[in-house]
């Protein structure tokens, strides 16, 4: 750094990295969904992509050719191109966005790199015309980092990456700044990442991780465990909150008033650690002035992955979860229960992809389970549409599970639990099959026979 001044020229570097990096990804959808369009067989459009990216290099210069690396060392080591940067920018944006719009074969890291270098380069030179700056190849290096920061939305990874690379601490601060900047800019222009951008074309939802992906479509309401027995009254006394425990055969308790509202948690390791032989003696103390009221709650209607976040730091095993309106108790869910959830989320994927991959005719199918249990697709019932599945919680009324939803034009996606339904939908589900019936017609589900069990 030249002076701290300087600094306010790597947020400006940070926001062009963020907006140009938006550009390369919502292009490389839009020239994917350009080439869906051309009237030749598959095996021709990459031969297309090929001839355009090639007459570039003709017309314009051979560095939007291959990854690019030659340009980027002379960047850094502060040498002049004989092309301008600004058209360099553009060109190698319109050779990617081709070459893998149409299928060729071709990665978005050197690319990315490329870019990055080059806008950084051309940020650094133009704010030398105005104020002394760094060398261009110090923007040019953090310019590599702000745009694959921005592209991917992994700021952290670019940081730790280029200090290992350029081994100065020096440049620390305004990786730092850049990387942020563009990551924060690019998410906020733009949902998608340039490795998510294509599958999220296609229907695919894409999260931040296996386990998110997995559990996005599970509600905290249908992981929990119903459990009235672990429920204690706030009049209790010591003795009978103690005598409840060992009852139960649990650890913890969920304290509710005389209207059933959550007023706390009573755990036998608190009680261990909290209480002397002679207040354990006592009968004066009533169960709700020892339940901990600091304990996280958990809403039945959101993801499972809010759970996850919610143990951490707990100092408990099992959180109680309580509906938003009434403070009424539902029940425990316990770290046991998020893993059970996860696998079963993984089989409903599977599930869903046998019935959804494959083409009209996998979708059309049905496959058959023991005990009566079908799976099948089905229009969404005029009385289901405009309700969440979380509102109307088909698994406990009916036996019937939601593993996907079919939308006209919009491909599959797993269900969200507090999102309504829509009309014109089709609903991938597995249950009895009188219980998927009824549920089609909005029979009452009284009128049934008790639903056979759901594989596990």
């Amino acid at each position: 750094l030249e002076h701290t001044y300087e600094l306010l020229v790597y947020v400006a570097l940070g926001l062009a990295c963020g907006a140009v990096a938006v550009a390369l990804t919502r292009g490389i959808a839009l020239a994917s969904a350009a080439f869906e369009r051309v009237p030749l067989p598959e095996w021709a459009k990459p031969a297309v992509g090929g001839l355009a990216v090639g007459l570039m290099a003709i017309e314009l210069t051979p560095r939007v050719l291959g990854n690019g690396y030659e340009t980027v060392d002379a960047l850094i080591g502060n040498r002049s191109l004989e092309t301008a940067l600004v058209l360099l920018v553009a060109a190698k944006l319109v050779a990617t966005c081709v070459t893998l719009g149409s299928g060729g074969s071709g990665g978005v890291f050197g690319p990315s790199l490329f870019v990055g270098a080059v806008l950084g380069s051309l940020v650094g030179r133009l704010a030398a015309l105005v104020v002394p700056v760094a060398p261009q190849g110090a923007y040019a290096l953090v310019g590599m980092a702000a745009f694959v920061a921005g592209a991917t939305h992994a700021p952290v990874s670019m940081v730790l990456m280029l200090f290992e690379m350029s081994d100065n601490y020096r440049i620390v601060l305004p990786l730092l700044i850049a990387t942020s900047i563009s990551s924060v800019v690019a998410r906020k222009l733009y949902r998608e990442s340039i490795d998510t951008v294509l599958d999220a074309r296609a229907g695919k939802r894409v999260h931040r991780n296996v386990e998110e992906m997995a559990l996005n479509g599970v509600s905290i309401g249908e992981a929990a465990r119903p459990t009235p027995e672990h429920v204690v009254s706030h009049r209790a006394t010591l003795k009978e909150v103690l005598a409840k425990l060992l009852a139960a055969r649990t650890d913890v308790l969920a304290v509710v008033d005389d209207e059933g509202r959550f007023k706390g948690v009573l755990s036998a390791e608190w009680l261990r650690e909290g209480k002397t032989e002679g207040e354990l003696a006592g009968g004066g103390i009533l169960a709700a002035d020892m339940a901990a009221t600091d304990v996280p709650v958990l809403d039945p209607t959101e993801p499972l992955t809010k759970a996850i976040d919610a143990f951490h730091g707990a100092g408990i095993d099992a959180l109680p979860v309580v509906a938003r309106e009434g403070s009424r108790f539902l029940g425990f869910l316990r770290e046991g229960d998020i893993v059970t959830a996860y696998r079963h989320a993984v089989l409903r994927s599977e599930l869903v992809s046998t019935l959804t991959v494959g083409g009209r005719q996998a979708r059309e199918s049905r496959l058959d389970f023991p005990a009566g249990v079908v799976t099948c697709e089905i229009r969404t019932p005029g009385w289901l549409v405009g309700k969440t599945l979380a509102g109307t919680n088909l698994r406990t009324r009916y036996g019937v599970s939601v593993l996907a939803l079919q939308s006209p034009g919009a491909g599959s996606r797993l269900p969200e639990p507090g999102v309504p339904l829509a009309s014109g939908e089709q609903l991938v589900v597995i249950g009895p099959a009188r219980a998927v019936e009824a549920m089609k017609n909005g029979s009452e589900p009284e009128l049934l026979a008790a639903p056979a069990p759901l594989p596990r």
